[in-house]
């Protein structure tokens, strides 16, 4: 346990929050919307990329917003 707290006090201490947060991933699309725009992102990365981003909300919002608030009605989760 206390090397995972480890690696986890160092990467903070090295590097800030955000960087921790982000994907590698992310970043380079995101230095290639700053240089060439939309388009470039899209020509890129694709519709895949599109179609990756649109999942991941999809996913993430029906969780958030549809599973849980399902789950303390029914009384599975207790919240209070």
């Amino acid at each position: 346990m206390s090397g995972i707290l480890f690696f986890i006090s160092d990467s903070f201490a090295t590097m800030s929050f955000r960087k921790f947060l982000t994907p590698k991933w992310v970043d380079r699309y995101a230095d290639i919307y700053r240089k060439e725009g939309f388009k470039g992102v899209l020509k890129r990365g694709g519709l895949w990329l599109l179609v990756g981003f649109f999942m991941f909300y999809l996913i993430r919002d029906s969780i958030l917003y549809l599973l849980i608030p399902y789950l303390v009605a029914k009384g599975i989760i207790d919240i209070f």
